[in-house]
């Protein structure tokens, strides 16, 4: 979500093109001859080879899907204990097909896709997800409950397809069915792509027997993955992807030659499919093959209905617990508060990771530690944690505030950039904002009890090593931020309205004193005068230096160039109003405004949009490329706007209006979207700080007050 996130991408784009080039050379390869016997003649005369392990050597690398997410899901289970949990698994829809599959923390991906190949033995190999129009359906308003229709762009058949976790087991079903739209002979495939513990590379398959029917088994250490269907197979083979597996095998002449039944490395399943409407497919995991084979059995025994039943009845029953704004609470309400609550992991409470997708993932190499969002940053965690106060969900607030107590805070005080979700740092810099986001959030939920333990060491690393920044809340450029030091400025007064309630006196005062000092000279530090956009007097982005009249030249990262600081600017100076600092007229924020929206809104055919800043390159530069491209615009800034509006008395709704317009039909809202469009990109949807902001601003604009503006921030330097 932010651009050391790109750079991270950016690396991953060059060993894609490394990739590539191996890609090159095993799609040109010959496939090693099948042994002598046994063999079978196809009308080709090729021989097939039937049976034993596949023969050559592992693929060398390959990519995960796109970001671009229609639906995400996982039963709701979170009313139970991390070690009693029975559904510890979290879904993606992409594509049209069931994409990435998390177990046994919602950080850890095991498949990259599972999707349907269609041939008629002659003449064409259709793929679901490229030769597909894909309709999306939410089937209940109030359940994460997505029916997928694939038609096929030449009109000769329709697959339909609902998704559902169980909530029983450690599985993900999906109920197909096949429909011919103009009468022929077609042959229907399951293709299914592994990616065991977030990599491909040291994954092994092979075929058991399940109850009498045939399933396939990957596994990669103690992660194993069984999938099986209540339709019949009529053949099935794994292989090594694109030398030897049943797609390369299909594309080339459009039958299945060869049936292996093992594999090992980058590896994929085929599996011909006998349509018996409707079927149902099941995928289970678990730490045996053993535990794996009775998820899924569990899984087929109980059906699919049952399955689905008891996943919307779940959501059901956390969607009722919230508050509904007085009848106010629209569609995109309750999606956006699933959306953020899906996010959490069962084992690691109160870890909600910033999106289940991978941005640009389709660019992006299956490495073990590359998990695209799905890490914990201290800053999302913050916004997820609002979005969630603001629909009256205040039991996973707490478990937030407990998770960044008890796990991801450091002993300096200080947070990580980012953490995997049992608390082990990532990244290793150091952004402010994330040390004063969880200081606020305490002061919020009224949280005295963690004064000691989490308020006091983070506002003592705030007063002792701060107002500058390693980085800005973007995690690129270091130095004086106007949104950074905003955070830092309303944590330190929280803390001290949580030190005297603690009868920390001198702390309070030490805290204050400090704030104070630092809100005294955000503009000496951040505001030119000398700028070279408009009239020139606007905050700038960041000022390494402090010293904002400096023709000082500024590194962008994702390939944005070298610019004179004064011609970078961003609109999260509003930070500034939305947390109490500076009025919504103060004059230096008034005149940030016209410099600001001429070098960074777009007005989209869906609303307002804003980049980042000027000069982003954190974004694709068309469709089907990844990172470094062009930055698009935020979704989040235009919930930052709207919450800026209301702030100065003027109307919100149609920022709020413009949110629920750039959510896909799947309820999802993206990252990015394209300026052009107002459609989403292929970065991260849906991004979990997005639906956070819709939640924050749709309560706010129903109750006409700012609902996350810390009154005592907001007091001290406004009245």
């Amino acid at each position: 979500m932010t651009s050391q996130r790109g750079v991270r991408l950016a690396l991953a784009g060059l060993g894609l093109a490394l990739a590539a080039l191996a890609l090159g050379v095993w799609l040109s390869r010959t496939p090693a001859p099948p042994p002598a016997a046994p063999t079978l003649f196809t009308s080709k005369e090729s021989p097939t080879r039937q049976g034993g392990p596949a023969p050559g050597t592992p693929t060398l690398g390959d990519t995960w899907t796109t970001g671009a997410k229609m639906g995400i899901g996982t039963a709701y289970t979170y009313d139970f204990s991390p070690p009693d949990n029975p559904s510890k698994v979290w879904f993606t829809v992409g594509g049209g097909n069931l994409t990435e599959v998390m177990y046994p923390t919602v950080d850890m991906a095991n498949l990259k896709e599972m999707k349907y190949l269609v041939t008629d033995r002659a003449s064409f190999l259709w793929d679901e997800t490229r030769d597909a129009d894909h309709q999306v359906t939410l089937l209940d308003k109030r359940a994460l409950a997505y029916q997928v229709t694939s038609t096929d762009k030449q009109g000769r058949f329709q697959i339909t397809k609902r998704f559902a976790a169980n909530a029983r087991a450690n599985a993900v079903a999906v109920q197909t069915t096949f429909q011919q739209l103009i009468p022929g002979r077609y042959q229907l495939f399951l293709y299914l792509v592994p990616h065991v513990m977030n990599s491909g590379s040291q994954d092994r398959g092979r075929f058991i027997d399940l109850d009498g029917r045939k399933a396939a088994l990957a596994w990669d250490r103690d992660v194993y993955m069984v999938t099986a269907t209540t339709a019949p197979w009529l053949a099935h083979s794994v292989g090594h992807l694109r030398d030897n597996d049943g797609y390369s095998d299909l594309k080339s002449d459009f039958r299945l030659d060869w049936q292996f039944d093992e594999a090992q490395g980058r590896i994929a399943f085929v599996m011909e499919i006998a349509p018996k409407n409707p079927w149902t497919t099941a995928i289970g995991f678990g730490d045996s093959e053993m535990a794996a084979r009775e998820a899924v059995a569990q899984s087929l025994d109980r059906g699919f209905e049952e399955i689905w039943r008891e996943y919307v009845a779940g959501w059901h029953r956390y969607t009722d617990s919230l508050d509904n704004l007085g009848g106010k609470a629209t569609d995109l309400y309750y999606q956006s508060a699933m959306v953020i609550k899906a996010h959490e992991d069962k084992t690691y409470r109160g870890a909600i990771v910033a999106s289940l997708a991978l941005p640009w993932g389709y660019s992006v190499l299956d490495e073990e530690e590359n998990r695209g969002y799905r890490y914990v940053w201290a800053r999302d965690l913050y916004h997820a944690a609002m979005g969630l106060l603001a629909v009256g969900d205040r039991s996973t607030v707490d478990q937030i505030l407990e998770y960044l107590d008890g796990v991801q805070q450091l002993p300096t005080g200080a947070f990580p950039q980012n953490t995997y979700v049992d608390g082990k740092p990532y990244w290793s810099s150091l952004q402010m904002d994330e040390v004063a986001d969880p200081i606020i959030l305490a002061w919020w939920a009224k949280a005295r009890g963690r004064y000691l333990s989490l308020v006091k060491p983070a506002a003592d690393f705030l007063w002792a090593n701060g107002p500058a920044t390693k980085q800005e809340r973007w995690e690129e450029n270091g130095g004086y931020s106007p949104a950074t030091i905003a955070a830092e400025i309303a944590g330190l007064v929280c803390a001290a309205d949580l030190a005297r309630e603690a009868g920390d006196a001198s702390s309070a005062q030490k805290y204050l004193a400090k704030a104070d000092e630092w809100q005294r000279a955000v503009e000496r530090w951040t505001f030119t005068n000398k700028g070279l956009i408009s009239d020139g007097r606007y905050y700038l982005r960041v000022a390494p230096t402090g010293e904002p009249d400096l023709a000082l030249q500024l590194p962008l990262s994702n390939a944005g160039g070298v610019h004179d600081q004064k011609s970078i600017v961003d609109p999260s100076f509003l930070e500034l109003v939305r947390l109490g600092v500076r009025s919504p007229l103060d004059p230096y924020v008034t005149t940030s405004i016209p410099a600001t929206d001429l070098m960074t809104m777009v007005r989209t055919p869906l609303g307002p949009g804003w980049h980042r800043y000027n000069f982003d390159g954190y974004g694709e530069a068309k469709p089907g490329a990844g990172v470094p491209g062009k930055g698009h615009l935020w979704t989040l800034l235009t919930g930052e706007r709207g919450m800026y509006e209301l702030a100065a008395g003027r109307e919100a709704r149609p920022y709020l209006e413009a949110l629920e317009r750039f959510a896909n039909t799947g309820g999802m809202i993206p990252e990015q979207v394209w300026e052009d469009t107002g459609q989403g990109t292929a970065s991260a949807t849906p991004l979990v700080w997005s639906h956070a902001e819709y939640l924050v601003l749709l309560r706010s604009v129903v109750t006409g007050v700012p609902f996350d503006r810390p009154e005592a921030v907001y007091q001290r330097y406004n009245k």
